[in-house]
């Protein structure tokens, strides 16, 4: 079945960019002109996706107005003469249907996804979070569906990471390989160095049958309060075959500082119009002396 629905989880309260996320959700945050948001959704359009389920928390109505029309925009648009700039802020509104899901607390990413179940129904859909930002020239939600019309099977994304760094992240046991598609046997959530199965790392992107819906209802809550989809995941690999996609092109976290600082370094380098600018002031900062390191 083709995969038409998605579903991003963007109910967090983004304290790791305090003090600004008190009232801009951290989806909001701009890469150069773009929030950080809009990437995931192009992602979603690009791939041929046409229902949006966005799980919010009471924090995030910027996220419902930026998807809105906005008719007095468009309007003084069409006055000025910056007709060109109408795509820019209307698209989105216009080229897909749009749901949006209250998550009352932080109850975590299998709860998120399980109050989208009346909306997916018996569907296989995309899970998205938005802090993973994925350019390539096939966008990466297209690949895993690729895997997914092959196979008719879970997808899940997955990424090569340093071996000294596999304990951030949930890592898999990998099957069977052909190219960048790999059956997946385990999934371990955060294992020592030395323990790891390899060094395959779940990234931001899952594709899902609608099977996992009655493993995600049966999970255990962690001792934070907050029940996991990939708990969820792993019961649905003792059932039913799962796969993995490994993802070649540049992948950016803006979940912390430094990934989200590089991907607007990245995508400013490719405007012409500030890549000159932005390399001779960041030279000048290199060689400047008197620049001093917050301590």
């Amino acid at each position: 079945m083709r995969v038409r629905k998605a579903v991003f989880v963007v109910a967090g309260f983004g304290t790791r960019f305090l003090p600004v996320t008190k009232t801009v959700p951290k989806e909001m945050l701009p890469i150069v002109d773009k929030p950080i948001i809009h990437y995931a959704i192009e992602e979603a359009l690009d791939s041929g996706i046409t229902d949006l389920i966005f799980v919010v928390s009471r924090n995030k109505k910027a996220i419902e107005d930026y998807l809105d029309v906005h008719p007095e925009l468009e309007e003084l648009l069409k006055k000025t003469g910056k007709e060109s700039l109408l795509p820019l802020v209307s698209r989105f509104a216009n080229s897909a249907n749009i749901f949006f899901v209250r998550q009352p607390g932080p109850f975590g990413t299998g709860d998120a996804v399980l109050r989208a179940e009346s909306i997916i129904g018996d569907e296989p859909f995309m899970v998205i979070y938005p802090d993973d930002v994925f350019l390539s020239e096939i966008p990466f939600t297209k690949q895993m569906m690729e895997i997914h019309d092959q196979t008719g099977s879970s997808v899940l994304g997955l990424e090569e990471v340093p071996q000294d760094k596999v304990s951030a992240y949930g890592v898999i046991r990998p099957g069977e390989k052909d190219n960048d598609k790999v059956e997946i046997t385990e999934f371990v959530e955060k294992p020592k160095a030395e323990e790891a199965p390899s060094n395959l790392a779940s990234v931001g992107r899952y594709l899902l049958t609608p099977n996992v819906f009655k493993y995600l209802k049966a999970v255990e809550p962690a001792p934070n309060g907050e029940y996991y989809i990939t708990n969820g995941i792993n019961e649905l690999l003792k059932t039913e075959k799962v796969y993995g996609k490994v993802f070649k092109g540049r992948h950016f976290d803006t979940g912390n500082k430094i990934g989200y600082l590089k991907a607007n370094l990245y995508e400013a380098y490719q405007d012409p119009s500030l890549r000159g600018e932005m390399m001779q002031f960041i030279g000048e900062l290199s060689e400047d002396s008197q620049v001093k390191t917050k301590l």
